[in-house]
């Protein structure tokens, strides 16, 4: 159960490192779209989410798509790196369970 906990934080920490620059560059984007094209909507009638949905999500889709390809680009790097680090972890100590994760004993 100890080693579950461990995966785990690892992920998280995997995870952690891939959101803050992946939110980072988004916000950029959003940052980045003209005040007066928001105020344009508003005075056709737009409203709240109709202005995100169709405004700024349409013209941020390009970001969103540029960020998703960065955060799995990153996400395969921080993975590899994971795996290779717990296979040399498991072969270094005298603790090797050659039994494997799903072994059955009588």
């Amino acid at each position: 159960m100890r080693k579950v906990g461990y995966v785990c934080g690892h992920i998280a920490g995997i995870a952690l490192v891939v959101a803050a620059p992946s939110v980072q560059t988004l916000l950029g984007f959003f940052v980045d779209t003209p005040r007066g094209t928001y105020e344009a909507a508003e005075l056709r009638g737009a409203f709240g989410m109709q202005i995100f949905r169709k405004v700024a999500l349409t013209l941020v889709v390009p970001g969103i798509s540029v960020t998703t390809i960065f955060a799995l680009f990153l996400c395969g790097a921080n993975f590899r790196e994971h795996v290779y680090s717990l296979a040399l972890e498991k072969s270094a100590g005298p603790s090797i369970n050659t039994d494997g994760p799903f072994s059955i004993s009588n």
